[in-house]
């Protein structure tokens, strides 16, 4: 099919780029576990959350419409639709009618033709596009479903012979969502009401997960952990899978984490463990790190670190190497108990906001004579973090993606990369490790010949990660990874991937660093991805 016709358009070259990269973009967020039905839901959701409803010319009945230019007519949303499910392997058709003057799509699934209308599911549900919202009452339907609900007179583009007679979605849960779910390992969890639920489309009806105390809106679904939002408090909560698929509510049931915020201070002093009451929803989520019995702080290597989960600071303030201060500013701290041995404590020694949300990181020491370790267990809480693992997750299965790790972020955003112009290659196949930590800096021999060539962008001063117009970043050329691992918003175990970087102090003033935020595969190769922020 046509994509586009931008040939007229201002800036073409740039706008194709911006077509390319958002199409390759959406598609990675296709997670390998979807069936073509989930394909269909997750485009559907992409196609609505991205598209405002307006003409704009030509293009507003173009798939360049949604995927350049965020803007499109029925027909627009349509056809970048069909453009979306034919690159991820789905049969699609475009349906039309010219009594309506409007265009809707048909998919085909496991043999069976169903009805699908991207453009009232998001104009119809919501009376305008321009608030985000959108719902799900015009997808997977019969014609006659879809007769009833105001489409008539319909024809199939190119005069295919189907009709969509399939009524194996017509009681799916999905039919009274609002918003977007998140597939996760399977299934697909949603907000309803003050519940969320997991299920598949197939189901009239979700299991329930967890209660909260207000009307829930979903934000993520990753690594295991819910994150999500009442009023204007952010919450997670820590998924325990049983046999039988989903969270285990009698062990982090909706009971005892979200019908109350508050929660209990693990903290202490030298001289011991002081517990104090704690109302959780006024405070952070961080993240909890240890650096291994051995390891070095300068080591950013993610084998070095021992990944706690998530727990809560009081008060937004960067601490160094002032253990006294960190205890007294936090509010509930991961369990560690198994990773430190007889005669060994944990030692906090940072408080610091990175990319991806505040971290505290603490190593393990050995513990001075007659001396308390420096924080207790974990206490029950509303948002119980996740089960501690031996490194920290960087390999991610799609978000939109990215995501990635959502603790008090903007939800609804996804940060990517550009994709752009091939640069000459910088450099030999012997190099050494440029890494510029937020708070020291680390080299070490590496054999690059070993190692994998990417290209690194920088976003300009006063730039956004969501422009991926050209002009937004600046080519810094070809270095070298490590490994081919794909990682999003977790800077320390991008820096820890770096074997070269190529020169980038001219584009830096005085007071600001570099931030890498992404490493990842396009089509054009691998790149990483930075931006210039304050110090």
């Amino acid at each position: 099919m046509t994509i586009n016709n931008m040939t007229n358009a201002a800036g073409f070259e740039e706008n194709y780029k911006t077509f390319n990269w958002n199409t390759q973009n959406i598609l990675s967020g296709i997670d390998p576990d979807m069936k073509d039905e989930d394909i269909a839901l997750y485009l559907h959701d992409v196609i609505d959350e991205m598209t405002t409803y307006k003409h704009i010319g030509y293009g507003a009945y173009k798939p360049c419409g949604p995927l350049v230019y965020g803007q499109a007519v029925c027909e627009g949303y349509a056809t970048a639709y069909m453009y979306l499910l034919e690159k991820a392997g789905v049969q699609t058709y475009k349906v039309y009618s010219n009594s309506m003057n409007h265009a809707w799509n048909y998919v085909e699934l496991d043999g069976s033709i169903y009805a699908i209308d991207a453009t009232w599911d998001d104009t119809r549900y919501s009376g305008s596009t321009l608030n985000g919202a959108y719902g799900h009452k015009y997808f997977l339907k019969t014609d006659s479903e879809m007769e009833a609900l105001g489409h008539y007179d319909l024809k199939v583009s190119g005069d295919v012979k189907v009709s969509a007679t399939s009524d194996k979605y017509s009681d799916s849960f999905i039919h009274t969502v609002e918003g977007a779910s998140k597939f996760y390992e399977g299934y697909w969890f949603y907000a309803d009401g003050a519940d969320i639920k997991y299920a598949n489309l197939s189901d009239s009806e979700g299991t329930t997960v967890l209660t909260a105390n207000g009307t829930v809106k979903l934000v993520d679904v990753k690594d295991g952990i819910i994150t999500y939002m009442v009023g204007s408090a952010t919450y997670t909560y820590n998924l325990t899978q049983d046999s039988s698929k989903g969270a285990n509510q009698d062990q982090t049931g909706s009971d005892n984490q979200d019908n109350n915020n508050s929660g209990t201070v693990a903290g202490s002093t030298e001289d011991g463990a002081s517990n104090q009451e704690i109302d959780l929803s006024t405070c952070t989520v961080a993240k909890f790190y240890l650096v291994k019995e051995g390891g070095s702080r300068k080591n950013y290597s993610s084998g070095n670190y021992i990944s706690l989960g998530k727990g809560y600071i009081i008060e937004e303030v960067k601490i160094q190497d002032d253990e006294e201060a960190i205890i007294a500013n936090l509010a509930q701290i991961p369990s560690y108990e198994n990773y430190v041995s007889e005669g060994k404590r944990v030692q906090w020694y940072s408080i610091k906001k990175e990319n991806d949300g505040w971290h505290v990181d603490g190593e393990i020491v050995k513990k001075e004579e007659n001396q308390e370790p420096q924080a207790p267990s974990e206490p029950q809480a509303p948002s119980e973090p996740p089960a501690p693992s031996e490194t920290t997750d960087s390999s991610e299965s799609s978000e939109e993606s990215g995501s990635g790790n959502i603790d008090k972020t903007e939800e609804g955003t996804t940060e990517n990369q550009p994709i752009n112009s091939d640069n000459q290659d910088t450099g030999d196949n012997q190099g050494s490790v440029e890494e510029t930590h937020v708070d020291d800096t680390s080299k070490q021999e590496i054999d690059l010949s070993t190692c994998t060539v990417a290209k690194f962008y920088l976003v300009k001063e006063g730039g956004s990660r969501k422009n991926y117009s050209p002009s937004n970043y600046i080519n810094l050329g070809k270095g070298y990874i490590i490994e081919e691992v794909k990682i999003q918003d977790d800077e320390e175990a991008i820096l820890a991937n770096l074997a070269q970087i190529p020169s980038y102090e001219s584009y830096v003033s005085e007071g600001k660093r570099v931030q890498w935020y992404s490493i990842k595969k396009e089509n054009d190769g691998w790149h990483v991805d930075g931006a210039i922020v304050d110090e």
